[in-house]
């Protein structure tokens, strides 16, 4: 199933998307996706199941490596080298000093 979520600013694309990956929780009501409550399943198979597409990157305050695994925090090292090589960046990352351990941060790390 695809689905898209478009509006204006301010019409509450940003806050489906928080509540659907259990960012937090719904305090009255119930999200329910193929009448299934998500508060009964686990957030890791949640996210899992989801895809998002955002239109302004978000990087934490981190390594790259840990930006890249943060899709799938079980990822092995070899599938985020396999993620970053099919995102076409992995020879760019390699050049950096720490290479995947060097840390993402608002002070200004640019790739």
């Amino acid at each position: 199933m695809l689905c898209l979520f478009v509006g204006p600013s301010g019409s509450g694309k940003s806050t489906i998307i928080r509540l659907l990956f259990r960012f937090y929780d719904v305090e009255t009501g119930s999200i329910v996706i193929d009448g299934q409550n998500i508060k009964t399943v686990t957030q890791e198979s949640l996210r899992r199941a989801i895809g998002v597409v955002p239109q302004d990157t978000v990087l934490f305050n981190n390594t790259i490596k840990y930006n890249i695994k943060y899709g799938r925090l079980s990822a092995t090292d070899a599938d985020v080298i396999q993620a970053a090589k099919s995102a076409n960046i992995h020879e760019r990352i390699l050049t950096f000093p720490d290479g995947y351990e060097s840390v993402v941060s608002i002070s200004g790390f640019c790739i």
